[in-house]
């Protein structure tokens, strides 16, 4: 063997390959970091760890924010903003924004309304007098609104700055304005534009983390200098999932129950307003998952035992007919978006705080607010909270600026139905047919009441017309259906009829329901055919138990099959 055929030691081999590792690794850092600083210019851009101590105005673009230790960052007192800001910011000396302080209690008579929010409060992109705070104090009559927003705020941060100072100034009423879902994924990090306070639940208690806050000189060394460590390691978290919202939703609970508990205690009122911005609304029929965990954390906190104003349906109309004439430029709500939603909480406050009173000089937005729509959005909000005399007098007032108004007359129709109020009921579903005699939905509401307090034909009659309205919906067949099977007088039933109609339903059903084949089974005994009655009723039972429904009124039904007679049902009161 001659000297170039002998092989290459192992340790040589070992260092040339860790070597080409390491060469790889570090061409793709070096141009990972020249790329970043060229894309971004300052790593303040990713992590928004700005160094409070050091930076002057002209290298950071919040210009008006300054360090707390408690709250991560606050509004710089006395600020005034010159021509390199593109709006007129000017923020008193108490850190409010607003152009002169406050005292410590208000004047006599005066109702004093304290606004936290973020930057959708504070009124980024806007003057001082189109801020959302401003056009509230305008909506109403000897009210003093305080704007304690500050921009890129979570919902524990706004708690924690009502404790600190917002109390302080002796409110009468606490509004807190959460844009969703952002300010409540904020609350679970450590940076949000600048570090923050932590909020985490464990076993059932609110704790509050990482204060004092670090001013960002205290981050390690790699992280104010090198790009690519910082976009691997800091950059801001947004969860906007819904998945994960539900982990946020549990400290968004804590902090309002502790909210809620502060304000009780000093008497003092508590709303809170959910809100969306234009840029998360969907285009057309849409969606997007920004909006859709939006809507979830909606929904989830009208279910609160508290004062919730649920705006999202609302703007999502406004911003759907207006389109970006309610938008400033970089996405925040313009002054006449601004102006919208104040009126609405401006009217909100009115209907349940008695020291509160609209003024007779409102903005020029205020007659936008006065139509039957935004009534009906606004009452649809109340009741999905489960605030049904509250939903029923915007329906109302739906109904004084348009008696036309079908879908306000169906919603109040629904409520009155629910409430017993059927004579009622049936006079708004009338009223409704009256509008739009083609309206599927005004027949069936009507049908479902008149089937109750009787005639039975009549309710027939409209309920065929839905059916023919609309033929591939399948409430009004199943409910023909079940009138012809089971009704208490021989002249009404049709067996025969009462089984092709269910079995119709069935079929236009992609997974037929309880209440379908519970209707079948007692169409097919209707006819005398026992064993399919029995059959298709224990399908129905094992949907049922799947769905976790209530399934003993099935069983009775059942026993009756085994037993060869088929199910009729007892006439309702006063109906012979």
């Amino acid at each position: 063997m001659n000297e170039r055929d002998s092989p290459i030691p192992t340790s040589r081999k070992l260092l040339f390959t860790a070597a080409t590792i390491f060469a790889a690794i570090l061409v793709i850092f070096v141009v990972s970091e020249v790329s970043l600083r060229i894309a971004h210019g300052k790593i303040e851009r990713i992590t928004g760890a700005v160094e409070w101590e050091v930076a002057s105005w002209k290298d950071v673009s919040y210009f008006w924010d300054k360090y707390h230790p408690l709250y991560g960052w606050t509004n710089l007192p006395g600020y005034r903003s010159d021509d390199r800001v593109p709006f007129k910011v000017t923020i008193n000396n108490q850190g409010l924004r607003a152009t002169e302080d406050y005292a410590p209690s208000p004047p006599d008579g005066v109702e004093r309304i304290a606004v936290f929010g973020d930057s959708c409060t504070f009124g980024e992109e806007v003057d001082d007098g189109e801020t959302l705070p401003a056009y509230l104090e305008r909506h109403l009559d000897n009210a003093e609104v305080l704007n304690f927003g500050v921009r890129g705020y979570g919902l524990g941060q706004m708690a924690l700055r009502l404790e600190d100072e917002g109390f302080a100034l002796n409110p009468d009423q606490v509004v807190f304005v959460l844009l969703l879902p952002s300010d409540l994924s904020r609350d679970a990090t450590d940076m949000f534009t600048h570090p923050k306070p932590v909020f985490r639940v464990a076993d059932s208690e609110l704790s509050i983390e990482n204060t004092p806050v670090p001013l960002a000189s205290q981050q390690p060394w790699v992280m104010r200098h090198c790009f690519f460590a910082a976009w691997l390691f800091g950059r801001p978290l947004e969860a906007n999932e819904a998945g994960s919202l539900d982990a946020h939703l549990e400290v968004t609970r804590a902090i309002l129950r502790r909210v809620s508990a502060q304000c009780e205690a000093r008497g003092v009122r508590l709303t809170i307003v959910t809100i969306i911005t234009g840029g998360t609304v969907p285009v057309g029929q849409s969606t997007n998952a920004v909006f859709e965990s939006a809507d979830y954390a909606r929904r989830q906190l009208n279910l609160l035992d508290l004062d919730v104003l649920d705006l999202v349906g609302y703007l999502r109309k406004a911003y759907i007919q207006e389109g970006r004439t309610l938008l400033a430029p970089q996405g925040h709500w313009s002054g006449r978006g601004n102006c919208l939603a104040a009126g609405e909480i401006a009217r909100h406050l009115r209907m349940h705080n008695p020291r509160v009173s609209l003024s007779r000089r409102r903005p020029d937005c205020a007659a936008d607010m006065e139509s039957a729509e935004t009534r009906y959005l606004l009452g649809n909000a109340r009741k999905l909270q489960g605030k049904l005399d509250d939903a029923m007098r915007y329906y109302r007032t739906a109904i004084r600026i348009d008696a036309q108004h079908v879908a306000a007359h169906l919603a109040l129709g629904r409520a009155l139905s629910e409430q017993g109020a059927h004579a009622k009921a049936v006079s708004h579903f009338r009223r409704a047919i009256s509008a739009a005699p083609d309206n599927a939905r005004a027949h069936y509401h009507l049908a479902e009441v008149l089937t109750t307090t009787g005639p039975v034909d009549e309710a027939l009659e409209h309920y065929r017309e839905a059916a023919r309205l609309q033929p591939a919906w399948p409430p009004p067949v199943v409910r023909i259906a079940w009138i012809l099977a089971t009704h208490s007088d021989p002249a009404v039933r049709d067996a025969e009829e009462a089984v092709r109609c269910a079995d119709r339903a069935v079929k236009l059903a992609k997974q037929p329901g309880v209440e379908m084949l519970d209707t079948l089974a007692a169409a097919y005994a209707s006819t005398g055919d026992f064993e399919q009655a029995v059959r298709t009723a224990r399908s129905a039972i094992a949907v049922a138990a799947a769905e976790s429904k209530p399934v003993e009124s099935i069983r009775e039904r059942l026993r009756l099959y085994k037993n060869g007679e088929p199910y009729r049902e007892s006439p309702p009161d006063g109906v012979d």
